[in-house]
């Protein structure tokens, strides 16, 4: 009789703690999965095979390298840090003429490191899709250049001019002569940046989809390319 009394009084003790650690078991998972919604994340969803600008670099740049190399900055931002006018790291354009020095920072740079120690760092995607945009950058910079002095049977500019003028450099547009992210207005400027709109071209990642003017066919723009190619004849 007393030991079954002391067992139920312990019974009734050890109850109450057992329920209470449920209820703490049931919380601390519902709490793992909640969906809190505002805060944000710290990666981006990327394709590490074939990256674009729009879908995959930049949305990693704008997450990990716009609090020191965009236009608002965050208030930690190195002194030394470039200005943003020098140092557009939202601009497509800017990333394609900075690439190898930007991919060395990331992947190569011990001593100044890129994302810096204090940041959040890349993710292994993340990572994996810079090195190959990097390379497309690469591929598309050495494959089929123009070397030396066009063949005198070369596509002409007139032939690619109203192409650059009306799809590029229309007024409002990306490539206007004031207000675009570059000028694309001359023969001397498109000449400039000719291993860079060859491979927008190839990548059709130019003209954009949202961008002002005409939308050149498929014809057109390999008509561009090959301009290009074959040395970007006067």
């Amino acid at each position: 009789m007393k030991k079954n009394f002391c067992l139920s009084h312990l019974y009734l003790f050890l109850e109450p703690l057992r329920v209470f650690a449920i209820f703490c078991l049931i919380l601390i998972a519902s709490c793992g999965s909640a969906d809190f919604g505002n805060e944000p994340a710290d990666y981006v969803v990327v394709n590490t095979k074939s990256p674009t600008w729009e879908r995959d670099i930049a949305p990693i740049m704008k997450l990990k390298c716009l609090n020191c190399h965009g236009e608002n900055r965050s208030s930690f931002v190195p002194s030394d840090t470039p200005p943003y006018a020098n140092n557009k790291f939202d601009q497509s354009d800017f990333f394609q003429t900075k690439a190898a020095s930007i991919e060395a920072r990331i992947f190569k740079d011990a001593k100044m490191p890129m994302p810096p120690q204090f940041a959040t760092p890349l993710t292994a995607d993340e990572r994996a899709a810079l090195v190959s945009y990097f390379k497309i950058l690469s591929s598309a910079a050495t494959k089929d250049l123009p070397t030396g002095t066009p063949a005198p049977d070369a596509l002409g500019f007139e032939k690619v001019k109203s192409l650059f003028s009306t799809s590029c450099a229309v007024a409002g547009g990306c490539h206007a002569a004031s207000g675009g992210i570059s000028d694309l207005t001359t023969y001397e400027k498109i000449f400039a940046k000719g291993t860079a709109i060859k491979g927008y071209l190839e990548r059709k990642e130019m003209p954009k989809a949202n961008t002002k003017g005409y939308k050149p066919t498929a014809d057109e723009n390999k008509l561009m390319i090959q301009w290009i190619t074959e040395g970007m004849a006067k």
